[in-house]
């Protein structure tokens, strides 16, 4: 079991047709203009004390599904600011733990 604590989230505004079209999906009338999406970043501990993450978007920034094993937070936050992504809300484990 994951012991959740922290939860990130971050917006962008993007076009998201070019992600359906990599899909080969037919492109929805909303995503040819600019959409802000929305990405839950969660980390917790594993039962080893080991950092692990998990990311819940529709548009994954991160060529990984489900939960991985960060090399740290700091290194997953640079790589969404850095790539475009705003952090808009942040969950602390003081409020996860209650």
């Amino acid at each position: 079991m994951i012991r959740k604590t922290d939860i990130y989230v971050f917006q962008k505004v993007t076009q998201l047709a070019p992600f359906y079209e990599a899909r080969r999906t037919a492109t929805p009338l909303y995503a040819e203009g600019n959409t802000r999406v929305n990405l839950v970043l969660t980390f917790g501990l594993d039962d080893n004390g080991a950092l692990v993450a998990k990311i819940n978007c529709p548009v994954n920034p991160l060529p990984v599904k489900g939960e991985f094993y960060p090399a740290g937070k700091n290194a997953v936050l640079h790589f969404l600011r850095k790539n475009g992504w705003e952090c808009v809300y942040r969950v602390s484990n003081k409020v996860l733990n209650m």
